[in-house]
């Protein structure tokens, strides 16, 4: 797997400050309307080690995560949102928009030791719902926040957006190299913004072959809803419920994993819920937790079954919980070209 490094050791970098905002006609700042599932809450709490699939980072824009090693600062300019997100199979040149100084910025450091090139799958979900505008770029070995462009390896060529939207992209990473992600606002002076940040290596089958592609935001299934194969009834304690989910909201049968927005409410006693390919192992690591009667959101790289299915654990003692998931993009493999 990727693993996380302290990015102590691997970051160096000048500091600078941060940009003045100017939205132009052809600089956009977001990809679609707003999810409608409930906010999103920081987990509290240790998270613990990272898991490998995928690797969920809750932050505040300006001091970084409390359970992630970070570097916050300001950063010179930003790139130009031209609304193509870099993909493993069609990488990007660095585009910068302006190079006026003042944007905040937190850095993650991973490093790839598995040898062979990873597909890295990001995300980036502001929770904070006011005037928070936040981009996430990848940087290979580097990043310079007086030059943006250096080191520079892949962007959402989006920003979240006012209300925000989660944002996505993919890169690949090649064997021994540092993955940089830095968070950081669109707009001068801000900061304080709460976010999750998403990482997934190795959840997604095929790494190194897949390609992102963006969906409008659309409800894929909601267990209040009445009875029915993406309705409900609602999710029972200890119980695996297996949805088929290509085939709905323009997912197309091609779909290897979806990028979503999960929620959970109602639930009658703590516990978490587990999303994973329908009949792989029941994975260690949780999607979300939540406390009794608590509504909660988080979001997520959900790999499907060759039939298009995900299954779902509910971690409880003992009751129900009613589950509800948004898609907002989806992988697929890359062609292959006949010579």
């Amino acid at each position: 797997m990727i693993r996380r490094t302290p990015s102590t050791l691997l970051l160096a970098f000048c500091v600078a400050a941060v940009a003045v905002f100017a939205e132009e006609d052809s600089d956009r700042t977001d990809h679609g309307a707003p999810l409608s599932a409930p906010q999103a809450v920081p987990v509290s709490g240790p998270i613990g080690p990272p898991p490998a699939c995928p690797s969920n980072i809750q932050g505040t824009l300006g001091s970084g995560s409390p359970d992630w090693p970070s570097v916050s600062g300001n950063q010179t300019g930003r790139l130009n949102r031209n609304g193509i997100a870099s993909s493993c199979a069609a990488p990007k040149t660095c585009l910068p928009f302006d190079a006026t100084p003042g944007r905040q910025y937190d850095a993650y450091t991973f490093n790839n030791d598995t040898g062979s090139v990873r597909c890295v799958d990001v995300m980036l979900t502001v929770i904070t719902q006011a005037a928070c505008n936040l981009q996430v770029n990848a940087y290979q070995n580097t990043y310079d926040p007086a030059n943006i462009c250096t080191g520079y390896l892949a962007d959402p060529g989006v920003s979240s957006g006012i209300p925000p939207t989660p944002i996505a992209f993919s890169t690949n990473v090649q064997p021994g190299d540092d993955l940089i992600l830095v968070v950081h606002t669109t707009n001068p002076g801000e900061t304080g913004c709460q976010y999750d940040l998403t990482m997934s290596n190795e959840c997604v089958p095929g790494g190194g072959g897949l390609s992102y592609r963006n969906l409008e935001p659309c409800r894929l299934l909601d267990t209040r809803n009445p009875d029915g194969p993406l309705g409900g009834p609602a999710l029972v304690a200890g119980a695996d419920r297996v949805f088929t989910l290509t085939g709905n909201c323009n997912v197309p049968s091609t779909a290897k994993a979806l990028a979503v927005n999960l929620a959970v409410t109602s639930p009658t006693t703590a516990g978490n819920l587990r999303l994973y390919p329908a009949g792989a192992p029941l994975p260690d690591a949780s999607s979300i937790n939540y406390a009794a009667g608590q509504t909660r959101s988080n979001n997520a790289v959900v790999a499907l079954d060759g039939m298009g299915r995900m299954a779902v654990r509910c971690a409880q003692a003992s009751g129900s919980a009613h589950f509800i998931l948004d898609v907002f993009g989806y992988f697929e493999d890359v062609p292959i070209l006949a010579e």
